[in-house]
């Protein structure tokens, strides 16, 4: 789906638009509640191997570059070098902007609801149906108007 298109409203289609709203509305939620869920497996997965990770480190089963002594800070900076937790970081951090993107999404879908209330209101007081006298114009150049626009 494009969301672009999913969130324009059709003015002359209103009546599709108000029926189209609820599912496009549900189809980005649902989308965007399984977005939260695997960011949240990738929050878990990402404290189960930084404790298995640091475990290791601690048991001795890193290899420490040279005389080091095995300290917190130096555990920390194991950690944080890491290759697969580096990749797992990485991937929560695209997982989270996908996750703000459709966040944004739903919220913008929440707008496009009172949009096509407003549209629709307007449409029922005949706002957009004829020409109305202003200060500029009179009533009798309105008619003009409306005439030429028959013929």
């Amino acid at each position: 789906m494009n969301i672009k298109e999913d969130l324009a409203i059709d003015d002359l289609e209103l009546d599709k638009e108000f029926r189209e709203h609820p599912s496009l509305l549900f189809y980005y939620s649902d989308m965007l509640n399984d977005e939260k869920a695997k960011l949240n497996d990738m929050d878990l997965q990402l404290s189960v191997l930084t404790a298995q990770t640091a475990t290791s480190i601690r048991k001795g089963q890193y290899e420490p570059a040279g005389d080091v002594k095995i300290t917190e800070n130096y555990v920390k900076e194991l950690l944080e070098s890491d290759k697969d937790l580096v990749d797992l970081k990485r991937k929560i951090l695209n997982q989270k902007d996908y996750v703000g993107k459709l966040t944004a999404t739903v919220e913008a879908f929440q707008h496009r609801k009172y949009s096509l209330i407003k549209l629709a209101d307007l449409w029922i007081s005949n706002y957009h149906s004829e020409v109305r006298p202003t200060e500029r114009k009179s009533t009798r150049d309105v008619k003009e108007t409306q005439l030429r626009g028959m013929l």
